[in-house]
């Protein structure tokens, strides 16, 4: 299970790989991949410019995202922005909290690349329309899952952290 982040990220990262194969003789040679009001196309990159990037946004984004998981072993306490820090980041505590953080980093880091999947999708899908067109409805779609992700990760990190019943928090002086 400890792998688990890892094989779910590189399961998507070669369904990106097999998604540009399959779509790659289909793209034109400028592939639109910026779009303004009403999904109209306003920035393009050569095909090979869109693919590297795709990939290398991809790698980097979610890696640095589970890299700060990492970080945490060896962050001092004033740069962990956590509830009740003085508490959770006590000596006896620290390592059980630095390792949920860093597994819940992993898993937060595999839902940002299945965005970034999901997101490439849609451009392709708007690069194979005539005229080319961003469809709003789906991107407003993605955009709501992931905040509503984001929000519900927020939230559960809070859960989380919640002061135990009579337990003192030592930075706030009890």
């Amino acid at each position: 299970m400890r792998h688990f982040p890892l094989l779910c990220y590189l399961a998507l990262y070669a369904l990106a790989g097999a998604q540009l194969e399959h779509y790659w003789p289909q793209l034109p040679r400028r592939v639109a991949t910026h779009f303004g009001g009403g999904g109209i196309p306003n920035g393009w990159m050569t095909k090979e410019a869109f693919r590297n990037f795709y990939l290398g946004f991809l790698l980097f984004l979610p890696g640095v995202m589970a890299g700060s998981g990492l970080l945490f072993r060896i962050m001092p306490p004033r740069l962990i922005n956590l509830p009740h820090k003085g508490y959770w980041l006590a000596p006896e505590r620290r390592a059980q909290t630095v390792g949920k953080l860093q597994r819940d980093m992993n898993g937060f880091s595999v839902i940002v690349a299945a965005f970034i999947v999901a997101l490439h999708q849609l451009v392709i899908m708007a690069n194979l329309a005539y005229p080319v067109r961003m469809d709003n409805t789906l991107i407003w779609a993605l955009l709501g899952v992931m905040m509503a992700f984001i929000l519900g990760f927020v939230i559960r990190q809070y859960r989380s952290f919640r002061l135990p019943e009579g337990a003192k928090d030592p930075a706030k002086g009890g």
